[in-house]
């Protein structure tokens, strides 16, 4: 089993994620690469072929498994508040810069420069946020509090990725994933419909190989998580299931799947690993049902239990939109 490391801003000699210019790629490149203090690192590389030619702040990291693929991240945006860096995925690399990419997803015509991952979106904040990674050596997952106030109050709160989803297609090549921000302005992400593509979120090729660098969408639960469109769950008590649920004690989560259109209609690739849709409602900033980093204790079904689970706020701009769960524990490479 591919091991599984959650790593926080929390840890002992962890980097800081400030608003200073590299400080985004410091933390991922510590986490996936060179790891940190008592925590290993989660066996990806840094390339010195594909990092030909990158200045200061921009890497170029690769899968340590699954599909080998690479992630250019370009966190070179001068220190200051609102900041993101830009991130592309692609499938082989022979020097940085887009031109030396193989498919890149997103391509420069559905995106240039890439999608926008969040640095410190918050606009006057300037002391240091809190994060949390979860990483196998083909996925990670990045949380960002964004606000720098260390409660979360500013409401800034993100989420984005780049890896290996898990794929009812037996050993798919292509379901690479990258998903982030598509301006500095989006922070809100949105479940889809079956046939629609969800902003932000991009793969390296359809299911067979046949379209590349593709726009995919992503879903949940549409009825348990309260008829809510918002990426992490409800923001209403009366369409929620209500935690804990009074019959068995358990909060309820949901899977995360991947969508995309195919010949004749649209079809469910997959499912994002690790990470699940909480189905109770996430309360306010001021109260709310978890706060960030907190545990889940009890789990709604069977196949849940021995996992541990860490919730995350999710927030656009002072409004919560409800939040993110984790899968912590070894279970979900």
């Amino acid at each position: 089993m591919t091991t599984v490391t959650y790593y926080t801003s929390a840890d002992t000699s962890a980097p800081t994620l400030s608003d200073a210019a590299g400080a985004l790629l410091g933390v991922l490149v510590a986490c996936l690469v060179n790891g940190y203090g008592s925590q290993s690192a989660a066996g990806w590389t840094k390339p010195a072929g594909a990092n030909t030619g990158a200045a200061a702040n921009q890497a170029v990291l690769q899968q340590g498994g699954g599909n080998n693929f690479l992630v250019q991240i370009d966190d070179s945006a001068g220190t200051g508040t609102a900041t993101y860096a830009r991130a592309i995925g692609c499938s082989a690399q022979s020097a940085y810069g887009i031109a030396n990419m193989t498919n890149p997803f997103p391509s420069n015509a559905q995106l240039a420069g890439g999608v926008y991952w969040p640095r410190f979106p918050y606009s006057s904040a300037t002391s240091p946020s809190r994060w949390a990674v979860i990483a196998t050596n083909k996925t990670f997952y990045m949380w960002n509090e964004g606000d720098g106030t260390n409660n979360g109050s500013q409401g800034y709160q993100q989420v984005f990725w780049f890896g290996d989803m898990d794929s009812f297609v037996s050993a798919d090549a292509h379901f690479t994933q990258i998903m982030g921000n598509t301006s500095a302005a989006q922070r809100t992400v949105i479940y889809t419909a079956m046939g629609s593509n969800t902003v932000g979120v991009f793969a390296e090729a359809a299911y067979d190989g046949s379209h590349l660098q593709i726009q995919q969408g992503i879903l949940s639960d549409y009825i348990k998580n309260g008829s809510q469109a918002n990426m992490g769950g409800v923001t209403s008590w009366a369409t929620s299931i209500v935690y804990p649920n009074p019959e068995d004690g358990a909060a309820y989560l949901s899977m995360i799947y991947t969508q995309e259109s195919v010949t004749g209609g649209n079809s469910v690739r997959g499912v994002c690993p690790g990470i699940w849709n909480p189905d109770f409602y996430s309360g306010t900033l001021v109260t709310p049902t978890f706060k960030s980093f907190d545990s889940i204790p009890g789990m709604s079904a069977d196949a849940l239990h021995g996992k541990t689970f860490h919730y995350f706020i999710l927030a656009n701009a002072g409004t919560i939109e409800g939040g993110i769960v984790f899968e912590t524990s070894n279970t979900w490479a």
